[in-house]
């Protein structure tokens, strides 16, 4: 990290102190920390409450993000998209890929838009792919979206990227 300062430190036509590594090191040591108090930090992360005697089968969004490395139940964390198309080389089927794919659906519908599963068929929905798309995304999402959730009509929407 040192070398990578200098070169920037070069690079802005900055001056480069030749004892610069122990002025720092010696501030360190002269200067006591600080805490921050938990109610003033902003980086402070809420972490998420596995509820060790009812513990939740699954976590989805920030929540699953937030679930402490230590937590008891211990809970694994699944990307079931990746770069675009589905993730099957962390999953033993793409089934449970489209497994994961519903809840996390399911559960982003339920919470940010307070619809129930069983009122979907009153409303459309819109699928967006990328401008580099694989077939076999499509139709499963699709399916997906009809079949499963029962939406009334979907509409494909391919992006593009500006140039």
């Amino acid at each position: 990290m040192s070398n990578e300062l200098k070169i920037r430190m070069r690079h802005n036509k900055r001056r480069i102190l030749p004892n610069s590594r122990d002025l720092v090191l010696s501030y360190n040591r002269r200067t006591p920390p600080e805490t921050i108090k938990e109610h003033n930090d902003p980086y402070r992360v809420e972490w998420t409450d596995t509820g060790k005697h009812k513990a939740p089968d699954h976590f989805v969004g920030n929540e699953a993000l937030r679930i402490p490395d230590n937590s008891t139940p211990r809970y694994r964390l699944f990307w079931p998209i990746q770069y675009g198309t589905f993730n099957e080389r962390d999953y033993q089927s793409k089934r449970r890929v489209l497994e994961d794919i519903s809840v996390i659906l399911e559960e982003g519908i339920k919470r940010e838009l307070n619809i129930e599963k069983k009122d979907l068929k009153l409303y459309s929905a819109v699928l967006v792919v990328p401008d580099l798309y694989d077939k076999n995304y499509v139709t499963e999402m699709l399916n997906l979206l009809l079949k499963e959730f029962w939406f009334a009509q979907v509409c494909i929407v391919q992006v593009h990227p500006r140039g």
